[in-house]
């Protein structure tokens, strides 16, 4: 924006720094228009001026009620550009509606119109008006501020339209460079396209290996201490889910909607077991060897390793790229459509269902006999395990994808900006951080 390399994804986590922000989404508008759609409990603008930098602040900043998601849970943008075009149209171009909207500058009377030339705000103005052509005409120092906006009124006023000459001053803005040291990398291993899923750390032949695959179809075993390639396959296939030690077994689901099972010791494919849709969750493994797998043709599979069958399909209420949680002889299983199902795991038979109102994309996590859910609404409920039945009520907190992570005493769930600690008694503390959507790992000691 006005020559200046930005983040919009940044932006938005510096606005997450304001406490009363539950959401935050910048865009931009016709190439020229930084727009800020918010979900907040109060008005931010004081406090966004605190931490946006000048140069970045938006043009126009929009409240909303709720978050606006696509079928597969993600932001509407297409939504909310609508939202901004139709509260555009609705505003009358009057030099009634111009001072009301100027008066958040300091401009009270249209006499105090040909003292300011507006430069500062151009792009603010220009988004109110509708009109691109606006930005140029108060930017361009041959034309008062005053005239400008006259051009782009409904109504004329017999004024003096004498143009004057403004000088306008080299606007230079300070970057901050912030020197960041990588670590040294010992070694690096090609996989050719997008690594989704989460590299497993496991021991053959009692060395380290890690074990990765990508939406290439290749699967790699390298072994830690140099970076050897021990083994890789190449599968005609995308896999998006992470890989699971199963035995003497890889085992991983793929987009065609095979479960495959690869020798962990040469990598040869040595079966392949057809959910029929895609999959994106990574299997669970129980002690047993038993494979648990949801595809998204809305079935959640049970299967033998070791003799190569299905045990059960159980129907669930949509598809999902979380991995399932065994607990005892329960599987909990969350899906974009929003529920926590409880599988009774030798039957395959429903045992209860929670329902909320968004998409959840992150398994449960289950402490203490209850079990911590995150929606990408932002809120945390908590739902005891055996009866489903939720306790207490639910926070909101910031957005979407949460990860999870639990201790002794506590549960500690983490999304894009902070840390939220459960203790026994469900009361809640919020450590602020500016988390990346990668898995983190942190201990929360009682």
């Amino acid at each position: 924006m006005n020559g200046v390399r930005c983040n919009l994804s940044s932006l938005s986590e510096l606005v997450y720094s304001i406490k009363e922000v539950f959401f935050a989404y910048f865009t931009v508008y016709k190439d020229k228009f930084l727009v800020l759609f918010v979900i907040s409990e109060t008005a931010i603008e004081d406090s966004l001026r605190n931490v946006i930098p000048s140069s970045f602040f938006p043009s126009k900043l929009i409240y909303l009620d709720q978050v606006p998601l696509t079928i597969n849970g993600k932001v509407n943008r297409a939504h909310l550009l609508a939202t901004l075009e139709e509260q555009c149209s609705m505003q009358i171009q009057s030099w009634t509606s111009i001072l009301a909207f100027l008066g958040k500058f300091g401009v009270k009377s249209l006499s105090e119109l040909k003292s300011h030339s507006f430069t500062d705000y151009a792009a603010e103005i220009a988004l109110h008006l509708g009109n691109v052509e606006a930005l140029h005409d108060i930017l361009d120092p041959a034309i008062t501020g005053f005239a400008a906006l006259q051009k782009y009124t409904s109504h004329s006023l017999n004024v003096d339209r004498q143009v004057e000459n403004v000088n306008l001053c080299n606007l230079v803005v300070d970057v901050p460079i912030i020197p960041i040291s990588q670590p040294n990398v010992s070694w690096a291993c090609d996989l050719e396209k997008c690594i989704d899923g989460d590299p497993i750390l496991t021991t053959l032949s009692e060395e380290e290996v890690v074990v990765a695959c990508s939406h290439s179809g290749l699967i790699v075993c390298v072994r830690v201490r140099d970076g050897y390639l021990l083994w890789k396959t190449m599968v005609n296939c995308r896999f998006e889910a992470s890989p699971r030690i199963c035995g003497e077994h890889i085992v991983v689901g793929a987009y065609d909607g095979g479960v495959y099972f690869l020798s962990a010791s040469t990598g040869a494919v040595e079966w392949r077991f057809t959910c029929g849709d895609v999959i994106k969750a990574a299997c669970a493994v129980d002690n047993n060897y038993y494979v648990y797998v949801p595809a998204y043709n809305r079935k959640l599979f049970k299967i033998n390793s070791k003799s190569r069958e299905c045990v059960w399909s159980s129907p669930i209420q949509s598809g999902s790229p979380a991995s399932p949680v065994i607990v005892e002889k329960c599987v909990f299983q969350t899906t974009i459509k929003g529920s926590l199902e409880a599988i009774d795991a030798m039957t395959g038979m429903h045992l209860w269902i929670y329902q909320v109102q968004a998409p959840m994309f992150s398994s449960a996590a289950v402490f203490d006999g209850s079990g911590f859910i995150g929606s990408v609404d932002g809120r945390i409920t908590k739902i005891y395990l055996k009866d489903g039945k939720k306790v207490g009520c639910s926070y909101k907190h910031s957005r979407t994808y949460l990860r999870q992570h639990f201790h002794i005493w506590q549960v500690s769930i983490y999304c894009h900006r902070t840390r939220v600690t459960f203790n026994r008694r469900c009361h809640v503390t919020y450590h602020s951080s500016l988390a990346l959507p990668i898995l983190l790992i942190r201990f929360a000691c009682n």
